[in-house]
């Protein structure tokens, strides 16, 4: 979903209107439209819209990505020139790692394994990190697969968790 919202987003920065047009989404409309909130909303929902939704939470999880992404690309560096195809795909690990280390952080709170107090600083934290390992990555010329992009987030996770000391 993410990879969908984010291809969809830099479409409407570089005025590719046929990407857009696959995805059932069209330039001109969404250049016209003034509301930013529902420029993203169009983009995440048909980004996501090929994707069953199952109600759980890992569904809102994916959708929560998509959005971050989407509205990243759509704001960063606005006016100027969009972000590079591997700045997205670094973006997207990184908040897809973050995303995971904050639910297991908020998981060990609620089991008691983690003060409260300390999980704002700690998503913050792990948030930087998350960008961190995810500029480490090395995105070809061609692009990443799905499985180079599944073993990135991977090791970005796992990484996380052995600097927080369970891992």
């Amino acid at each position: 979903m993410a990879g969908r919202a984010a291809a969809a987003a830099y479409a409407l920065r570089v005025g590719d209107a046929e990407t857009l047009d696959r995805m059932g989404l069209d330039l001109a409309s969404l250049r016209a439209n003034d509301d930013p909130i529902d420029v993203a909303r169009q983009i995440v929902n048909a980004a996501c819209e090929s994707a069953l939704s199952d109600g759980t939470i890992e569904d809102d999880e994916r959708r929560y990505v998509a959005s971050e992404v989407t509205n990243w690309v759509l704001e960063e560096n606005e006016g100027g020139a969009p972000p590079t195809p591997e700045e997205i795909v670094q973006k997207s690990i990184a908040v897809i790692i973050s995303e995971a280390a904050q639910n297991e952080t908020v998981e060990m709170i609620r089991r008691g394994e983690r003060p409260e107090w300390a999980s704002l600083e700690a998503e913050r934290q792990l948030r930087e990190a998350a960008e961190v390992l995810a500029r480490r990555v090395e995105v070809s010329p061609q692009g990443m697969t799905d499985q180079d992009f599944a073993r990135a987030v991977e090791e970005g996770i796992e990484t996380l968790r052995r600097i927080r000391g369970d891992g």
